[in-house]
């Protein structure tokens, strides 16, 4: 990296915001299932099942952090994972930064593509979650592969290159398509021949046939994932790109569009439309660039690099999986603007705009994760003592959450699971639950909490926006106890 004095003013706003986002971010508290992935503390002696394919995924390195705060106690949950995905983040701004000095873009073209990347409203489902080290990491050592195989000429360059692509799959699976950008790339910027290129992608077939086969044949613990059985849907796969492309390029402030109580389109055009003249003078200054080599070839990069995603699942969070190559994209256009001094103008004015959407997104995630330690504190002293099973009675709210931006309530609780937070993850051992209408009768409500009490619960949680109210067996009546065999 150079010196201090030769980086370009812009990259001054990387430095300056980094402490405000780490502070923001480790305000935020885990929600739903940031209690129940395999980063959350891990306390299972079974210890082996989650290092090896778990459901659909095979991640060791989540694993070793559920294990990690095994080791150092539940009470830096979820400090630890916060600062590390906040340096994964800047790692990867860094990374952005590098790969763009070694394509040979401008100053200005490496500091708005790293600035683009730092505070793009693409990350923040990223950024501020507790469980995205997965998506950071993997994607900083797919960084990490291009940045070997381009810069590297020795005969380590070929094991190393493979070896961050193994690392990366291995922290999400969406990093085996790190085995096919690098050729591509350097191809596409004719840094080597199209038979140097063939030979590469066969080196890095082989690497996924190799992984496929391993996994395959290592022992699966099955967990049902009920979003996995509608993966096909036409209509998601056009939600997926419309996610991709509106936070990626098209930054407003969709929770004023597409969250109810909170809609208002005329904020969302005010931070919306200041967006619009720096992406339109980007990409549309010289049309003839989009179809230049070099554009097409990130393109196709970038496109690889979410294809899992946009194949499997897309939200907000896996968006993150092209962003750095989709500021490799910004850089491209920023090094053959013409007009290098309006278009760092129409920067700035797009900074602006997704400075508002960027704190707006922050403080909606760190005002709706605080229900889940306010309603673990209610259930803790309504019940009075230590429960080690729980059935929680989930009464479904009225209005649906906006991603992971605004949880609601009840999630945030995450299904009674955010009472381990407040009990150092002492109790309960276990929980069981079940959802019901928001027009559901307390009459089944006690049938319920009968047959939970039957099947040798402790308690019962019944949990209603906010609050958290406990059922005891001499609390239902006489008909409901009877029903199900409860001794009184």
């Amino acid at each position: 990296m150079p010196g201090i004095k030769r980086l370009h003013p812009l990259l001054w706003i990387v430095f300056l915001t980094a402490p405000f986002i780490l502070w923001g971010k480790l305000l935020i508290l885990p929600t739903f299932d940031d209690w129940t992935t395999l980063s959350s503390p891990n306390y299972d002696p079974q210890w082996q099942q989650y290092f090896l394919p778990y459901g659909s995924s095979w991640r060791p390195f989540d694993a070793a952090i559920g294990y990690v705060y095994n080791a150092i106690g539940s009470q830096w949950f979820p400090v630890l994972s916060h600062v590390l995905i906040f340096l994964g983040h800047a790692a990867n701004a860094l990374l952005v930064y590098r790969l763009c000095r070694l394509l040979g873009f401008s100053r200005m073209a490496q500091a708005v593509a790293t600035v683009f990347f730092w505070l793009s409203p693409c990350t923040l489902a990223t950024v501020f979650a507790c469980d995205s080290l997965n998506q950071v990491f993997s994607q900083m050592w797919g960084l990490m592969a291009i940045h070997v195989y381009l810069s590297m000429n020795s005969r380590w360059r070929h094991p190393l290159w493979l070896l961050c692509v193994l690392i990366a799959t291995l922290s999400k699976e969406n990093g085996l398509a790190w085995a096919v950008v690098p050729p591509i790339l350097a191809f596409g910027f004719r840094r080597i021949s199209l038979k140097t290129c063939l030979r590469h992608l066969g080196l890095g077939a082989a690497l996924a046939v190799t992984y496929a086969a391993v996994r395959l044949s290592l022992p699966l613990t099955e967990v049902y994932y009920e979003e996995y059985h509608t993966l096909f849907s036409l209509t998601k796969k056009l939600k997926a790109v419309g996610i991709l492309l509106g936070y990626t390029f098209l930054p407003g402030d969709y929770i004023y569009l597409l969250y109810a109580p909170m809609r208002n389109p005329l904020l969302f055009l005010l931070t919306l439309l200041p967006t619009l003249p720096f992406m339109l003078m980007l990409f549309f200054d010289r049309p003839r660039q989009l179809v230049h080599r070099h554009f097409l070839t990130l393109l196709l990069c970038a496109l690889i690099a979410v294809s899992p995603n946009l194949l499997i699942t897309m939200s907000m969070m896996n968006a993150y999986a092209w962003l750095a190559m989709a500021a490799l994209l910004v850089a491209f256009c920023t090094h053959h603007c013409q007009r290098k001094r309006t278009l760092l103008g129409f920067f700035l004015l797009y900074l602006a705009a997704t400075a508002f959407t960027y704190t707006h997104h922050w403080y909606c995630t760190w005002r709706t994760s605080l229900p889940a330690r306010y309603m673990a504190q209610e259930a803790i002293a309504r019940s009075g003592r230590r429960l080690e099973h729980v059935y929680v009675v989930t009464v479904d709210e009225e209005y649906r959450k906006f991603s992971s931006f605004i949880t609601l309530p009840t999630e945030a609780f995450g299904w009674g699971r955010a009472v381990w937070g407040q009990t150092g993850f002492e109790w309960p051992k276990d929980f069981g639950g079940i959802h019901v209408d928001a027009h559901t009768p307390p009459s089944v409500i006690d049938s319920v909490a009968a047959e939970a009490f039957a099947a040798g619960y402790d308690g019962v949680w019944v949990v209603r926006h906010d609050s958290v109210s406990v059922v005891w067996p001499d609390s239902i009546s006489v008909t409901q106890r009877d029903s199900v065999g409860i001794v009184r």
